[in-house]
């Protein structure tokens, strides 16, 4: 298992990330724009576990967006929730 870093914390910043072309993943064979997004509108971003490099997120975003914050975990709730089931 890998650490990702703080539980409180986005994991995303534990990842390791590639921004890609638009072109190279939808690539379609013919050199048409109408088959792939833009790349001036849309980046594509991949993220990667640290140690393994398995791929675990991809996110299409408009330039300068930021990442998407996709969980947000309250970790006393679930220690107290733990502590209460195990008495």
């Amino acid at each position: 298992s890998q650490d990702l870093g703080d539980a409180r914390k986005d994991y995303k910043q534990g990842l390791v990330m590639r921004a890609r072309d638009p072109k190279e993943i939808h690539s379609s064979g013919l050199d048409e724009p109408r088959f792939y997004p833009d790349a001036e509108w849309c980046r594509v971003i991949e993220m990667f576990c640290p140690s393994c490099a398995s791929l675990i997120e991809v996110e299409y975003l408009p330039p300068g967006h930021p990442l998407t914050h996709d969980i947000d975990l309250d970790i006393d709730a679930l220690k107290k929730a733990a502590e209460m089931e195990y008495k």
